[in-house]
């Protein structure tokens, strides 16, 4: 897959198909459009996939996947080029009429594959009844595909934010149509899972992204290309006081089992797969190590029942 987060050097001098969003998360609602452009692609297009860095006009906007995220997810859905558009004055006052002759003339686009609510160009003037009206005269294909909906309501990044405020990952990671993740790089922490017998791996969560409810949940992660399992807190852990007496920053650390090596400053993703509890103030760490021996024994459990299913299905 080809990257590009340069607007004034995009450049694709073969004809191709093209999908416009946001694409946050990149979800089930999405993947009807990458089902498009995957059909696009198998008649001779390139797939292209156009979004933004960050989503315009939405300063406090919480993201279900971060730019790098996004890029990792779209990598996975075969695309041929990625367009990471920033938002800056140039491209949000472009008009709309004026951006389809770029997507024609600087792309050669000749597939448009949209959501039925896309708005597009300065002041949000372009929508898909213009794109249509254009699509003649700049010899474009333009396919509009309908909103997914789940019971009644369409899979949407906002609904999806929802459910993980409400602690409903199970639902949450069924829109999404894969596990809710969280990237980030391995830091030193206090230790203290150590002396308990527990060792964690310490990953701050970036500002921008959408933190799920706090707690503890099933979970894998992948170091170096290779998946591992155990189970993460997400949270301040309210048990363990900071070094100066003052509240633990937001964090995510996870235990991994069967798990001995160092990792610090290494970039990992953590796949949340299924919400365990709430977190929680224990008195003392007596209390804490009764309960995530607990929570380790449910998170075992729960793999335990998938490498079943699993078994079931190959015989």
């Amino acid at each position: 897959m080809f990257y590009f987060d340069d607007f004034d050097r995009f450049l694709i001098e073969e004809p191709c198909a093209i999908t416009l969003g946001k694409f946050d998360g990149l979800h089930r609602g999405h993947a009807c459009l990458m089902q498009q452009l995957m059909r696009q692609k198998e008649k001779g297009l390139k797939a292209v996939a156009f979004t933004f860095e960050t989503p315009p006009n939405h300063a406090d906007y919480k993201l279900l996947s971060t730019n790098e995220e996004k890029r990792d997810l779209f990598e996975r859905q075969g695309i041929d080029y990625l367009l990471q558009c920033p938002v800056t004055p140039k491209v949000m006052n472009m008009e709309p009429e004026s951006f389809v002759a770029w997507l024609v003339n600087r792309l050669h686009v000749r597939c448009v594959i949209v959501g039925t609510d896309f708005r597009f160009g300065h002041h949000r003037k372009g929508d898909i009844h213009l794109l249509s009206g254009l699509s003649e005269a700049h010899g474009y294909e333009l396919i509009v595909v309908p909103k997914l909906q789940y019971k009644k309501r369409d899979i949407s990044s906002s609904y999806i934010r929802e459910l993980l405020q409400a602690g409903d990952l199970t639902l949450a990671n069924e829109l999404l149509g894969h596990p809710y993740e969280i990237s980030g790089t391995v830091i030193g922490g206090n230790q203290i899972g150590r002396t308990i017998g527990i060792p964690t791996v310490n990953i701050p969560i970036s500002a921008e992204k959408m933190i799920p409810v706090y707690g503890v949940y099933v979970s894998t992660i992948q170091i170096d290309g290779k998946i591992y399992r155990g189970l993460s807190n997400i949270g301040r852990k309210p048990t363990v006081a900071s070094k100066d007496g003052s509240e633990n920053p937001v964090g995510l650390e996870m235990h991994i089992f069967d798990f001995n090596q160092t990792v610090y400053d290494k970039p990992v993703t953590v796949y949340l797969h299924k919400f365990v509890r709430k977190e929680q103030k224990f008195n003392g760490m007596e209390q804490l190590l009764e309960k995530m021996q607990q929570d380790i024994a449910e998170t075992k459990a729960y793999f335990d029942t998938i490498d079943c299913e699993k078994n079931k299905e190959l015989h």
